[in-house]
């Protein structure tokens, strides 16, 4: 309801099964926005947004923000305008237009999103967007004049919005206290600042509308033991990041030939290569048409042996190459992008290797971050895997 006037701005996606009531629910939402929400639809696209918006920041209700085959480059582009219309003045977008002439939007404000099957959301989109699961909405005797009180609710949401828009302009500098109280409580509770800001938004968002003072701290303490879990803890994060999930795209893609009447994955792979045997040598070979190499003592060039206890071992990842193009293919890592994404891995850094008789740059990414098993009693001397082992 403050518009583009916070330094913040959290967005809400609602999942229900149907029956749930998350139709009837986002009725009640614009009934209490009024003027100050556009229409809920079921039906656009980032563009239509951008055009919708712009040079406003009015509240956007969107129904059926459903992921799927057909649906999902089109969600996930609306969650990535989403993602910058959360911060500071928002997203400022320029696109050519038909005439030659370029086009600019300014597009901020909040957005309320429903979906039977929401989208997954990366780490950086969960500090931006809270996701809210309704429960199925009870049957029998009571369920008749249950949906006469949400019919009243909604009759009287309409009279109430103008007020509570009114409350929120005139209170907006306790908004700001309440929100900076709210966020060094969460900060000082161990979350990432932007997680702060994003559930500390909402609950400043409450106590401005239910409540006629700052919260005291008792009251605080009480409320971050509530609602940490909307907010994700920093390894989950870090867990999240660009250079793990693109290396676990590739460790866990499958292997086009066949070995010993297995396919492999290509974490499967290394785990073989990294053995100092003839099935060892035979996976690197392989692992080589694959744009990778298993590098031993990358900071010693001289020394080749393969050690018992692989802490020297690193894996090189081409930056071009067919067999990667075709693995990170409609990913965010396409067209090369695993480059970057890898680099952020800590340890990871630039190299040059031969692979196939080619000279090729790429990244060395740590041995940490490869797949490994300890052995077990079926492993020979010279640390070879056994059955047990898993990638």
């Amino acid at each position: 309801m403050l518009g583009g006037a916070t330094r913040w701005r959290a967005h809400i996606l609602v999942g229900a099964e149907h029956g749930s009531g998350k139709t009837t629910l986002i009725e009640l939402v614009h009934a209490l926005f009024g003027g100050g929400a556009h229409p809920p639809t079921n039906d656009f696209s980032s563009a239509g947004i951008r055009q919708w918006l712009t040079h406003q920041a009015r509240a956007l209700l969107l129904d059926e923000a459903e992921s799927g085959e057909d649906a999902d480059l089109r969600i996930r582009q609306v969650v990535s305008l989403l993602r910058q219309m959360s911060q500071g003045e928002g997203a400022h977008v320029v696109r050519g237009g038909a005439d030659g002439h370029d086009k600019h939007y300014a597009v901020t404000g909040s957005v309320y999103l429903t979906a039977i099957l929401p989208p997954v959301l990366k780490a950086q989109d969960k500090s931006r967007i809270t996701p809210i699961q309704l429960s199925k909405l009870e049957t029998g005797e009571h369920a008749i004049e249950k949906a006469a009180n949400v019919v009243a609710a909604i009759k009287q949401a309409t009279k109430l919005g103008p007020r509570l828009r009114a409350r929120a302009i005139d209170g907006y500098l306790r908004y700001l206290d309440t929100w900076q109280i709210y966020r060094s409580a969460f900060m000082v509770g161990g979350k990432l600042p932007r997680n702060a800001d994003q559930i500390a938004t909402l609950l400043a968002g409450r106590d401005l509308l239910i409540f006629d003072g700052l919260p005291d701290s008792d009251s605080v303490d009480m409320d971050v033991k509530r609602f940490s879990g909307f907010a994700a803890d920093p390894s989950e994060a870090e867990d999240d990041g660009e250079g793990p999930r693109a290396l676990n795209r590739l460790v866990t893609a499958a292997m086009e030939s066949w070995t010993g009447g297995d396919r492999r994955t290509i974490g499967g792979e290394i785990l073989v290569a990294r053995t100092d045997t003839g099935e060892g040598a035979g996976a690197r070979s392989r692992l080589e048409r694959y744009g990778l190499k298993i590098v031993c003592h990358a900071d010693e060039p001289g020394r080749h042996r393969f050690d018992k206890d692989q802490t020297a071992h690193w894996l090189f990842v081409a930056n071009d190459h067919h067999a990667l193009t075709r693995i990170y293919d409609g990913t965010g890592w396409a067209r090369g992008g695993w480059q970057a994404a890898l680099r952020y891995l800590r340890g990871a850094r630039p190299d040059a290797q031969w692979i196939e008789g080619t000279k090729s740059r790429g990244t060395l990414v740590p041995w940490e971050f490869l797949p490994w098993s300890e052995p077990d009693s079926s492993s020979d001397e010279t640390g070879a895997v056994g059955p047990k082992a898993s990638p």
